[in-house]
């Protein structure tokens, strides 16, 4: 989960909002092909030892980090989806 206490995201949300700020000034072809490199790179750089665990690890990461993403986007954009144009699964 990314609800990590206040303090660590102290120690770090300012080079975020560095990188963030970075990434903005991108036009949107080049966006998604640079945050799948940066995360790559942490990924390789802390999960890339030759382990089960540690990448077993890694992947869990990503797949967290996907899984939060989807529960809090994906999901409510779709719903709304529905909302707006009618559902398209019949209700039984």
């Amino acid at each position: 989960m990314p609800y990590i206490q206040q303090e660590i995201r102290w120690k770090i949300d300012n080079e975020i909002d560095t990188l963030i700020y970075q990434l903005e000034k991108m036009s949107y072809d080049d966006l998604d092909g640079v945050v799948n490199y940066i995360i790559s790179r942490i990924i390789n750089r802390f999960y890339n030892k030759p382990s089960y665990r540690t990448i077993s690890r890694g992947k869990a990461v990503l797949e967290d980090a996907k899984d939060e993403f989807n529960r809090r986007v994906m999901i409510p954009y779709e719903e709304k989806k529905i909302a707006e144009n009618g559902d398209i699964y019949c209700k039984k």
